[in-house]
């Protein structure tokens, strides 16, 4: 069951509580959840817990991989 996942094309597009990922690939190792949107930076948790950062000026390639029901809920 190979899902493609859809491409974001700018970080500003991010929305809070939303899980994205910095890969095509469906893996946890490179998904992100994002925490908090301030002016210039977005504050995000990865996959294994760890917190990290991202700058609106940053030009990365952002793909969409929404939360199933049962994550959304034990988030």
């Amino acid at each position: 069951m190979e899902e493609k996942l859809k491409k974001i094309c700018r970080i500003v597009d991010l929305k809070l509580n939303e899980r994205y990922s910095i890969s095509r690939n469906i893996s946890m190792d490179f998904s992100f959840i994002v925490k908090e949107i301030s002016r210039g930076s977005i504050q995000v948790y990865y996959g294994d817990g760890m917190a990290g950062i991202f700058f609106i000026d940053d030009d990365l390639e952002i793909f969409e991989y929404p939360l199933s029901s049962l994550e959304r809920e034990l988030l």
